[in-house]
C-alpha cells in the first residue's frame, strides 16, 4: 500500500514536524484526523488501529518518537518503494537513491532498549527484512532485535474495513519471541476469525507482489477477452459471468476496461518482474501482463476516433473521471493521463470532471478545461467519455446528459450502462466487449 494511504488515514503535522502531539518524554501522545477522515476518529480509540497509526508519510520521524518506547512497544515501517520503480505520483520513488528507503532505520537503531520487534508495512523488495537485519545489526551490534515481514492487503478507499475484515494477515518472522508479540498484536483480529499466517520473511515479501501480479493478469485476460468479444459477437459480461461461476477463478477482477493504474498494480507487477530478472529467473507471463496494459491504455484514443468514424480535430470530448478508480483521488498511473493527452494530440478539446481526482490531475494534464459536475462537463460536448466508474457517474440521468450534448456519442469505457438504457436516451452509445 503506498505510504499516502496507510490506513486510509492522513495526519496533520504537530509541534517540531511531528504528527499529532507528544508528551513530555517524546512519546506519542495523539494523532488529530482532520478534512474529510473526521468521521474515522471513533475507530482509532482501538488498541491495534492506534498503533498501525504511527504508519505515516515520513520516516524521519520514527527515531525521534522511538527514544520514548515502552516496553511491548514496536515501530511499523513505511519504506519508501524501490527506486527503479516508475511512479510518477511519488517524488520519493523519483530522486530516492537507495538512502531514503533505510532513513528511518538509522534513525530507530540508536534508540533500542530490549527486545524489539519491527515490523515492515510496505510492499518492499525480496530481501529487505535481511537488508535491514544487517543495517541495524551494523550500527547497533549489540541490539537485541527481530525484522518481520507484514505486508498489507487493503484496497485505496477501503483501508479501515480491510484492516478489520481481512481475508488473512500475513506475517514474515523467523523468531520466535516476534511472532509471539505479533500474535498478540493480531489477537483481535484472529477473534474474529481472521487467519493470521506465520511464513518465512521472503515468503511474506514475494506474496505480496505474487498477488496483486495475479490480479493485473486476471484485469489484462479480461481486457484482452473483451477484445475478443467484439470480434466474434460475444458479451464479455455475460462471459466474466459465466468464468467468474467457476469457484476456481472467482468473479473478481473480470470487469474489462481501459487498463488497470493506481499505486500497486503498476509498481508491483515491474518489481516483481525486476526482482525475476535479477534472480535470472524470468516470469514471462508477468512481462505480457505489463505489455497489455501499457498498449490498452494507449489504445483507448484510437477507439474514441473509430467511434466518432473521423478526426477528432476540434472536437469537444466530456472526460468523466480521472482516477485511476472510484473512491479515491489518486491518479497514479490512472488510463485517463495516457487518454487525455493523446485526444489533445489528435486535436480535442477536452472538458473533464472528477469528484475528487481533480487537484492531483489537473498539473499533469495542462490544457484540459475542468468543470464541477458531469452535466457541466457534457456542456455542447460532441463526445462523452466514462474513464472511471463513480457512482454518481452511474446515477447520471442519460436524458439531461443527452440534452446537455452537441452531439449523441457516448463511449463508456467502463460497462456502467445498460445498452439499451443508453439507446433509448437518443445515444450513439459504444461500451467495451459488447
Amino acid at each position: 500500500m503506498c505510504q499516502k494511504a496507510q490506513l486510509d488515514l492522513l495526519f496533520p503535522t504537530g509541534r517540531e514536524g511531528l504528527p499529532g502531539s507528544l508528551d513530555a518524554q517524546g512519546r506519542l501522545e495523539s494523532i488529530p484526523i482532520r478534512g474529510r477522515h473526521a468521521p474515522l476518529k471513533g475507530l482509532v480509540k482501538d488498541p491495534v488501529l492506534r498503533v498501525f497509526q504511527l504508519v505515516t508519510q515520513c520516516p524521519r520521524w520514527f527515531g525521534r518518537l522511538f527514544r520514548g518506547r515502552r516496553p511491548g512497544f514496536f515501530p511499523l515501517l513505511p519504506l519508501p518503494g524501490p527506486p527503479f520503480l516508475h511512479d510518477p505520483g511519488n517524488p520519493v520513488a523519483r530522486t530516492d537513491k537507495g538512502g531514503q528507503r533505510f532513513q528511518a532505520i538509522e534513525d530507530i537503531a540508536p534508540h533500542l532498549n530490549g527486545f524489539t520487534v519491527i515490523a515492515t508495512k510496505s510492499t518492499v523488495p525480496v530481501g529487505t527484512s535481511r537488508d535491514i537485519e544487517r543495517r541495524l545489526k551494523a550500527i547497533n551490534a549489540d541490539a537485541d532485535f527481530a525484522i518481520c515481514s507484514n505486508p498489507e492487503f487493503l484496497r485505496e478507499g477501503s483501508a479501515i474495513y480491510d484492516f478489520t475484515h481481512p481475508d488473512r494477515v500475513l506475517v514474515g518472522c523467523d523468531e520466535p519471541r516476534a511472532q509471539e508479540l505479533m500474535e498478540r498484536l493480531y489477537k483481535p483480529l484472529a477473534l474474529r476469525n481472521a487467519p493470521v499466517m506465520f511464513v518465512s520473511r521472503e515468503s511474506a515479501e514475494l506474496a505480496k507482489y505474487s498477488a496483486n501480479a495475479f490480479l493485473a493478469m486476471k484485469i489484462s485476460f479480461i481486457n484482452e477477452i473483451s477484445d475478443l468479444c467484439e470480434a466474434v459477437g460475444a458479451d464479455v459480461q455475460e462471459v466474466a459471468t459465466a468464468m467468474g461461476a467457476d469457484g476456481r477463478i472467482g468473479n473478481k477482477f473480470l470487469h474489462p476496461g481501459p487498463g488497470y493504474g493506481g499505486s500497486c498494480f503498476p509498481k508491483d507487477v515491474a518489481a516483481l518482474i525486476r526482482t525475476a530478472r535479477e534472480a535470472r529467473q524470468p516470469v514471462s507471463l508477468i512481462e505480457q501482463v505489463q505489455t497489455v496494459n501499457s498498449e490498452r491504455k494507449i489504445a483507448m484514443a484510437g477507439r474514441i476516433e473509430r467511434i466518432v468514424g473521423g478526426s477528432l480535430s476540434g472536437k469537444t470530448i466530456a472526460v468523466l473521471g480521472v482516477s485511476f478508480k472510484p473512491d479515491t483521488d489518486d491518479v497514479r498511473d490512472a488510463p485517463s493521463l495516457i487518454l487525455i493527452p493523446m485526444l489533445q494530440e489528435r486535436g480535442a478539446i477536452v472538458r473533464a470532471y472528477d469528484p475528487h481526482g481533480r487537484e492531483n490531475a489537473e498539473p499533469l494534464v495542462p490544457g484540459t478545461e475542468w468543470c464541477s459536475s458531469a452535466l457541466e462537463a457534457a456542456d455542447q460536448a460532441d463526445v462523452t467519455v466514462v474513464v472511471t466508474e463513480w457512482n454518481e457517474f452511474r446515477a447520471l440521468d442519460l436524458n439531461k446528459l443527452k440534452a446537455k450534448m452537441r452531439g449523441d456519442i457516448l463511449v463508456d469505457l467502463r460497462n456502467v450502462y445498460l445498452p439499451a438504457q443508453a439507446q433509448a436516451a437518443g445515444f450513439t452509445y459504444a461500451s467495451i466487449g459488447r
